[in-house]
């Protein structure tokens, strides 16, 4: 009679592990090529697991390796299957020297770089949900134009006090690019243009990044509609201050137009640095910020002698700073134009004429927390574990009836 528990239990324990094997399998199956190519001629190379059906390329599984496209004017889609490294694979899909190629609905996860262009144009990137554990980038342009980045979740596990200066979208020398409604959490520079000019970054969510947005010696640039909040500084590993940057503007970046963006909650808003100038920045909210901007000057004994104007309002409208009123108790309305009659002072050669009343109507994701994990890494472990527990507890329902049975 002891006997049969223990036979009980070891028939579910090997049902259970059939079940999740199996589950696992659609996701988790490694590819034995680390190289998967889709040729210049249109072949697939490395894996069975992508069906072609004329200019699209259909994931039919999850694939283990890097995919090089070497094929112009195609789709990738990726039909939320994962992507994932195997062995020391550095970069999830790899475009280089291509013209209209199309990646959407992948899940890049745990590559040194996610996606990567390169001598690229007239090329997107959608939907696609992009997790790292490492310190590179989550998407990569170089030498790139007239690209459209637009609705991807880029969502990095790295810890930012021992893996810094990871990006979660990095433009290199690139130009006439849109970078749209991405959401991007928890790298060290959320956007970050290099040498990029003509660039257009709007509707994007950034959180949990040391620097929200940076842009270094990169001009002319559209920033409009970005949601920039809760930036942090990494004290030590695994332990942040809620001290980080909004926007940086860095190394001579100069004529950007920094526009209807929701700054806040940051430790501070916006930092302009080395020359950079003739910037216009308007119709912004600055919120909840514990410091709204600096202007610095580095290796100048007296960075206030070496002038950076930038423009803080359009000659017609200015920015909303939630401490204005604090700032300048006395101030009042005019006219109810919604903006206040006494400036709002940064330095001498930086001034908000027009400053706003009231916030800018500005719209954002509805979820701004940034903490959801990005899906399809939660969907792949969730269903396979929700439903080995459904049948767990079906098949211990059913060894209870039939032991009842059998003792009545």
């Amino acid at each position: 009679m002891k006997q049969k528990p223990l036979k009980l239990t070891l028939l579910l324990a090997l049902l259970l592990s059939t079940i999740a094997v199996a589950l696992f399998a659609s996701t988790a199956s490694a590819q034995s090529s680390e190289a998967i190519t889709i040729k210049a001629s249109g072949n697939v190379e490395g894996t069975d697991k992508i069906q072609r059906d004329g200019d699209v390329y259909l994931f039919k599984g999850g694939i283990s390796g890097s995919i090089v496209v070497e094929r112009d004017n195609i789709v990738l889609d990726g039909a939320g299957y994962v992507l994932q490294p195997k062995s020391d694979t550095v970069v999830g899909v790899d475009i280089r020297d291509r013209n209209n190629v199309t990646i959407r609905n992948v899940a890049v996860t745990n590559f040194q770089t996610g996606i990567n262009l390169e001598n690229t144009t007239q090329s997107k990137l959608i939907n696609n949900n992009i997790t790292t554990y490492t310190y590179e980038d989550g998407i990569k342009l170089t030498n790139s134009t007239n690209n459209i980045i637009s609705n991807n979740v880029i969502y990095s596990y790295a810890d930012l006090y021992s893996t810094p200066f990871n990006r979660g979208i990095a433009l290199e020398n690139c130009s006439k690019n849109t970078i749209s409604e991405n959401r991007v959490t928890g790298n060290f520079y959320g956007i970050y243009l290099r040498l990029s000019n003509n660039n257009t970054l709007s509707g994007n969510s950034i959180t949990k990044s040391e620097f929200g947005i940076d842009l270094y010696l990169s001009s002319n640039n559209n920033l409009v509609g970005n949601t920039v909040f809760s930036t942090v500084l990494a004290i030590s590993r695994g332990v942040y201050s809620d001290s980080g940057t909004g926007i940086w503007l860095e190394v001579n970046s100069t004529y950007n137009q920094v526009h209807k963006n929701n700054v806040k909650n940051n430790g501070e808003a916006m930092r302009v640095w080395d020359y950079s100038s003739n910037n216009i920045i308007y119709e912004n909210n600055f919120m909840n910020n514990t410091s709204q901007i600096s202007i610095i000057t580095r290796g100048i004994p007296n960075p206030q002698s070496i002038p950076i104007p930038n423009s803080w309002d359009n000659g017609i409208v200015g920015n909303y700073w939630s401490d204005y009123l604090t700032k300048y108790p006395n101030a009042t309305e005019i006219d109810n134009s919604g903006m206040g009659n006494t400036p709002y002072l940064i330095d001498a050669n930086n001034i908000d004429n027009h400053p706003l009343m009231k916030p800018v109507a500005i719209p954002e994701f509805p979820d701004e927390t940034g903490e959801t994990e990005p899906f399809p890494t939660l969907l792949v472990v969730a269903v396979p574990v929700a439903v080995v527990a459904v049948v767990a507890v079906g098949v211990l329902v059913y060894l209870k009836k039939r032991g009842r049975s059998r003792n009545s």
